[in-house]
């Protein structure tokens, strides 16, 4: 009995020491659950299209502007808020002049005697008149250049403007097994959605690089949807299994998951299919091997 306990726990402690070989050399990263939900929640931010929040409650920009500087643009003799009624300009005493009468000034000026003429000298000669040379002047004063006033930015144009983002929508739908739903199996019928929609039409980003089938995994992974995909090389391409939890040929032997982009089925894999702006992709669940 010894040595059947001894083997046993041998063989366990081999088949321990193969797993943990298969993850090292496969390079399975193992992560917890916490870790999942984390880069989970960070795909759905950066996946679904939101809109920014440029706007307040009432649909007008919040953005203040800078106080007007007090101070050097104050006219003389204002008065300050900041103690009341003290003023923080002087005012200016003004000397009045004496007003001359006639006939009070102490000094008189001289008067001139009988005999000697009063000599007047002209200090500026008369202008002389322009000849008129019947030619107009084709000069012309030009007036002081006035600074024009600068508008100011309005709160609309300050906001910078981001680039729109690219998107499209994806639909995930089995309502096709109600056509067929007396011949399926119960454990079929438990997996159909009520509104046989897996995934209802939803919009998404996109980049340059994605495809349908990229697509289609990230929302699933955004959505917590089960994905079961393998990688086909006849095809050189991604092969879908099953979604859901639903399956190829669980509802017939030509049962499956097919997909079309803007109402039309490609001939080749979701992996090679790129995808645009504006693209509408549907995942669609057959009993018959075509749309139904």
């Amino acid at each position: 009995m010894k040595g059947d306990k001894r083997r046993i726990k041998k063989i366990v402690t081999g088949l321990v020491i193969l797993v943990l070989l298969g993850i090292t050399l496969s390079g399975v990263r193992i992560r917890s659950v916490g870790q999942y939900k984390q880069e989970q929640k960070q795909l759905a931010n950066d996946l679904f299209a939101t809109p920014d929040k440029t706007q307040t409650d009432n649909g007008t920009v919040s953005e203040t502007e800078p106080p007007d500087e007090v101070g050097a643009s104050e006219a003389p003799g204002r008065t300050s808020t900041s103690e009341p009624g003290k003023q923080t300009t002087k005012p200016k005493t003004v000397k009045e002049s004496p007003q001359r009468t006639p006939g009070t000034d102490n000094t008189a000026s001289p008067q001139p005697s009988a005999k000697q003429k009063p000599s007047v000298k002209r200090t500026t000669k008369p202008l002389k008149a322009r000849k008129a040379t019947g030619k107009p002047s084709t000069k012309t004063k030009r007036s002081p250049s006035v600074p024009k006033a600068t508008k100011k930015p309005s709160a609309a144009q300050k906001a910078t403007a981001k680039p729109a983002a690219l998107t499209c929508t994806i639909t995930i739908r089995c309502d096709s097994l109600r056509k067929h739903w007396d011949s399926l199996s119960d454990k079929v019928k438990a997996k159909m959605p009520e509104n046989g929609l897996f995934l209802k039409k939803t919009t998404v980003n996109i980049t340059a690089s994605d495809t349908v089938y990229s697509i289609l995994q990230k929302v699933c992974k955004a959505k917590n949807i089960a994905l079961d995909a393998e990688y086909s090389t006849m095809f050189s391409t991604e092969y879908i299994r099953g979604i859901g939890y639903l399956y190829e040929k669980e509802a017939g032997d030509m049962s499956g998951w097919l997909y079309r982009v803007n109402g039309k089925l490609p001939n080749y894999g979701a992996s090679n299919y790129s995808v645009k702006a504006g693209d509408h992709i549907e995942w669609l669940y057959t009993c018959t091997g075509k749309v139904e």
